[in-house]
């Protein structure tokens, strides 16, 4: 929830030990798929909003994302924070033009 509520890259370096899992099946849940290594980054958006978080694991405890690659992580998680919130703003505005046409059409 880190990621999310307050824009930060959450990295987790022992999924096993990180007590950021502590009481969640979420523990359970990546151990069991062989994943020991976690990194939640938010999408951030325009006004200070986070339209969710890409959660990157890897199966070795300790891995860290550097450099080049972290690098493009960054773009992409921005590139869709953008296009979440986009998309989310075109469904919003063609909704209500959609609703002030049939409220136009009812008064007709």
């Amino acid at each position: 929830m880190l990621a999310l509520n307050w824009f930060l890259a959450v990295p987790s370096g022992d999924v096993a030990a990180d007590p950021v899992f502590d009481g969640t099946a979420t523990r359970d849940l990546l151990l069991g798929a062989g994943m020991r290594a976690a990194l939640s980054l938010p999408l951030p958006a325009p006004h200070e909003q986070c339209e969710g978080v890409l959660t990157v694991l890897h199966e070795r405890p300790g891995h860290q994302l550097t450099g080049p690659a972290r690098d493009r992580l960054d773009a992409l998680t921005r590139s869709a924070g953008w296009w979440l919130h986009t998309h989310r703003e075109d469904r919003v505005l063609a909704a209500l033009a959609d609703l002030h046409r049939r409220g136009v059409a009812a008064t007709a």
